[in-house]
């Protein structure tokens, strides 16, 4: 009676117990309804979250692989030249789509030494003043897509800024990162500024996104409130209206820009959900009846069983407590019996990421075979089944505290990298079982991969300038070689101890002091103490041999810092500098040169200041003394051809200056023309006629020449000629001999040279100034010492003028016997012959009488000079002092001849001239001659294309001034005669 009650109170319990199920399951699924929207709204908020971490450590990374890049691309730019081998390694290297150097001057270098300028971009400005971060999309200039750029200054090895790295990304690549769904259905994802705009959208509708009321729409009636937070970077969380296609949604700030993350929940994910609850809430309680009565059934068999189990369910919590305490992030916890070779496993979260792979089968050989065959990938089964194999494990055990194993696994939401770990410990009963635990390391795997790729991205970038790289632990003394290349080896070894290492390397070096500041330098007790003082970048130059026995010169850097472990870590960067040393080297020649021209032109402006203080005092001393006796003619005469004398020194010694300023400016053209070479000699020696007779030199000419008449630059072979035989007069001693003879060549095709010889039987020069007779500023003697007035320049300028004509120039001296100048110019032959200055005849001075000039002069002396001049020769003079006046003038009468200056102020001769030329048909024609200091063949140029008939240079020539106004007179009849 007494067992009969028990059973019913057993079947009475059974009976209230599945009562109270069903109503807990009534309960639970309406619950469930209720809450399954705040479910999925606490999964949009994760879900957003998640995003935006995800992008914010992308983003993170690649600003780090940005700085990193930055720093060795400082480290050895060099302002004169872009590195565009290593830009270009960079930028395969990188992860980057492109990847820009931009300078301190806003232009942006692409590896393939394209360069434009983008110093009107935000990110440069703001990347010159030392900011770094990402910038807004932006329109690419190169090929119009949508890209995204993190940019960070550049500091050169002084830490100055050099410029901007600058790393660009596809939007598309940006935006593909924050995608994201749920149960296979995509949530609507925009990315928008702090305005509200759209930047990109991913999802499943087709969105304008160039459409502002597009955003409107979808986020109405919350758009208010959201586009606040977008505007002060916060996160919200909005209920969406309840005729709106989503549920709720999400704003998310991506930390270090503008942007944020707004995400939609379809409405239809939920609804799917709970409309699959409903449906099959039915089915769930007929096979609830049919449980219960199955569980009925099988009650009275548990009952009995109850008490078998319960001994080894504590020995089953004990275990199960262990390893719970334990797991940390490990997926499944297993214990092998030794003994009997079963398993047991323990699954310790709710949604495990493995199924049951025993089949019902919990033999260990059975059950790691099965798990292998289902999850573990190819590459790694074979390695993983011979791993773990019990006779394997036993005996690696015996010796071991545990053995680890990583493999990669496939799940149906991709690959994994699982670690196992293996361990024998006693559970129950002292007998000794095999623990296995089984954790998903993919994150921490993931993130070691992307480093030790970061690193090896920076490795190969640096390796296309450097040709060896190696990474010391000063701290537990060891050497690792990177990267080692080129045609010099600093070491064979390729992991050593630093001495080791250093030993290697030293066999290189050619001589025993340098192996000895070699081995200082580099030895690790050396970097350990520099690293004490602070100094964390060391810089140092050395020769080293290749196994030609060449002699290269090499330069290493060595940067010293402590890692994650407190680890003292120098890594070491070597590179040849041989080009480097090249152009120090030619820095320091051009550095001696121009000392050296500056040393000259100091000597220059000395012996100037004094030659042209010479003629000076000659000119004022001579001026006052024909002051003081201008009574007597024959005192006044000899002081009158004295300052004359001085003059023309003194407008020599200037001409001789302008003509290599002229030169030197590169302002020098050639101008050719018909020369008679017999009336051109003539000329030239007409020029020193007077000062030989009174040095009493005799002057030879010997003229070997079958073509009298040629086309050359004679303005150009003239101070040729005057250059040198001034030199040869100057510096030929009274009664001394000069012989002149020129010899013509015939160069076929290249038609003719003359040959020159100007042979002296004067001073001569030292042998040792003779390679420095063409250097400008440059006098054997200076004024005092030889009592004979020059600039130093009238050889330098001759060197240059006979290299403009293509010639060649010799010079022979010896000291005390005098000199020879040979040298030869290519000229044409021509049969035609134009009149020279030489052919000129008598002056008319009858043409003269009468004939009004209108001289326009703003400086007095010289108006007065050419006032007698004129009046003498017969004219009628009329004074303009400015271009205005001149204007004014000619308005009023007609003028026969008008003498313009051209520097004047109010007008310039130029502009007056053009205004004269329209004034009336008379002004149209009148003869006009520019009188101007401006001497240079474009001022005569100028003169021509301003309408004037003529140009004459100051100091004015008084027979080639009434030459040209006798010439100017006569065509001008004649025109009016015809």
């Amino acid at each position: 009676m007494k067992k009969a009650n028990n059973n019913l109170r057993k079947y009475l319990v059974l009976i209230c117990l599945a009562i109270s199920v069903a109503a807990i399951f009534i309960f639970a699924s309406t619950l469930f309804r209720r809450t399954t929207n705040q479910e999925f709204e606490e999964r949009i908020k994760d879900k957003c979250n998640e995003s935006a971490q995800v992008l914010a450590r992308s983003l993170s990374k690649k600003q780090e692989t940005l700085d990193s890049i930055a720093y060795i691309f400082g480290r050895q730019h060099d302002s004169d030249s872009i590195n565009l081998e290593l830009l270009d390694g960079i930028e395969r290297a990188s992860g980057f789509d492109y990847v820009r150097f931009v300078d301190d001057q806003g232009n942006d270098h692409t590896a393939d030494g394209e360069v434009a300028d983008v110093s009107d971009r935000d990110y440069v400005k703001d990347g010159l003043s030392g900011n770094k971060g990402i910038t807004d999309v932006l329109i690419s200039r190169v090929n119009g897509e949508r890209i995204v750029g993190f940019y960070t200054p550049i500091y050169d090895r002084n830490e100055d800024i050099c410029g901007v790295m600058v790393g660009f990304m596809n939007e598309k690549r940006v935006v593909e990162a924050v995608a994201s769904d749920i149960d296979g259905t995509r949530i609507e994802t925009f990315i928008l500024d702090h305005n509200g705009k759209i930047i990109d959208y991913y999802g499943n509708e087709s969105i304008d996104i160039d459409n502002d009321e597009t955003i409107k729409a979808l986020l109405a009636p919350n758009y208010d409130e959201i586009l606040l937070a977008l505007s002060n970077n916060d996160s919200y969380f909005f209920i969406c209206s309840e005729d709106s296609d989503y549920l709720n949604g999400c704003s998310y700030p991506v930390e270090g820009t503008d942007w944020s993350i707004v995400q939609l929940m379809p409405r239809s994910i939920p609804q799917r959900t709970i409309s699959e609850i409903e449906k099959n809430e039915s089915l769930i309680l007929v096979l609830f009846v049919l449980s219960f009565m199955i569980f009925g059934s099988a009650y009275l068999g548990i009952l009995k069983q109850e008490r078998n189990y319960q001994a080894e369910e504590e020995g089953h919590n004990r275990i199960n407590a262990l390893l719970r305490s334990s797991a940390g992030d490990y997926v499944a916890l297993i214990v092998v019996d030794l003994e009997t070779e079963q398993e047991e496993r323990f699954q310790l979260d709710d949604t495990p990421k493995l199924g049951d792979w025993s089949h019902g089968n919990n033999d260990y050989h059975y059950c790691i075979r099965e798990y292998a065959n289902e999850y573990v990938v190819d590459e790694d089964y074979d390695r993983f089944i011979s791993c773990t194999t019990l006779p394997v494990l036993k005996d690696y055990l015996k010796n071991h505290d545990s053995y680890l194993i990583e493999y990669d696994v496939r799940l149906h939401d991709g690959i994994h990298h699982f670690l196992g770990k293996f361990s024998i410990a006693e559970l129950q009963n002292n007998q000794p079982s095999l623990l296995i635990s089984i954790c998903d390391i993919t994150n921490i795997h993931e993130e070691k991969r992307a480093r030790e790729t970061e690193i090896e991205l920076i490795a190969t970038a640096a390796s296309t300038v450097y040709q060896f790289i190696m990474e010391e632990n000063l701290t537990t003394d060891e050497a690792t070689i990177i990267h080692n290349s080129g045609h010099i080896k600093l070491s064979t070894l390729t992991k050593a101890t630093i001495a080791e290492v250093n030993e290697d390397g030293a066999s290189t070096i050619p001589t025993a002091k340098e192996r000895e500041e070699f081995f200082r330098h580099f030895s690790r007790e050396n970097l350990l103490k520099a690293y004490e003082n602070g100094d964390t970048e060391l810089e140092y130059r050395f020769r080293q041999k290749d196994e030609l026995g060449n002699i290269h010169w090499m330069k290493s850097y060595n940067i010293i810092r402590e890692n994650d472990f407190g680890d003292v870590i120098c890594i070491s960067l070597t590179k040849s500098i041989d080009e480097d040393i090249a152009r120090e080297e030619e820095l320091s020649r051009a550095k001696e040169a121009a000392d050296a021209a500056n040393k000259a032109k100091s000597t220059f402006l000395f012996n100037m200041s004094h030659d042209i203080r010479t003629p000076m005092n000659a000119i004022i001393g001579f001026a006052n003394l024909a002051i003081r006796h201008k009574d007597n003619n024959e005192k006044l005469d000899h002081y009158l051809g004295n300052i004359l004398k001085s003059s023309n020194n003194l407008l020599d010694l200037i001409n001789n200056v302008l003509d290599m300023a002229r030169i030197e400016a590169g302002k020098d053209s050639l101008a050719f023309q018909n020369v008679n070479v017999d009336d051109f000699i003539d000329d030239i020696m007409v020029t020193f006629e007077e000062v030989a007779r009174e040095k009493g030199i005799e002057i030879r000419v010997d003229l070997d020449i079958r073509h009298h008449n040629v086309i050359t630059d004679a303005l150009k072979v003239r101070q040729i000629y005057l250059n040198v035989l001034s030199n040869a007069v100057k510096y030929t001693n009274n009664g001394g001999h000069i012989n002149i003879k020129l010899v013509e060549n015939d160069l076929g095709d290249d038609g003719l040279s003359i040959t020159t010889s100007i042979c002296d039987d004067g001073v001569g020069m030292s042998e040792e100034f003779l390679p420095h007779i063409f250097d400008v500023f440059e006098r054997e003697r200076n004024t005092t010492y030889s009592n004979v007035i020059g600039s130093g320049l009238g050889m330098g300028i001759v060197k240059k003028m006979i290299d403009l004509l293509n010639g060649k120039i010799e010079v022979k001296s010896e000291l005390g016997a005098g000199t020879e100048v040979i040298f030869e110019i290519k000229v044409r032959p021509t049969e035609d012959s134009l009149a020279n200055d030489s052919d000129v005849q008598d002056i008319d001075y009858e043409l003269f009488k009468g004939k009004r000039i209108l001289l326009t002069e703003d400086n007095d002396f010289n108006a007065e000079i050419a006032n007698d001049l004129l009046v003498e020769a017969g004219f009628v003079v009329e004074r303009a002092v400015d271009g205005v006046e001149a204007v004014k003038m000619a308005k009023e009468y007609q003028y026969d001849v008008i003498i313009m200056d051209i520097q004047m102020p109010n007008m310039n001769g130029y502009e007056a001239v053009k205004i004269i030329r329209t004034l009336d048909e008379h002004n149209a024609k009148v003869p006009i001659i520019a009188m101007t200091a401006n001497a240079f063949r474009i001022d005569r140029i100028n003169a021509k294309k301003a309408g004037m008939d003529g140009h004459l240079s100051k100091p004015l020539d008084a027979a080639l001034l009434l030459l040209k106004l006798q010439k100017l007179l006569t065509d001008n009849k004649e025109a009016a005669g015809s």
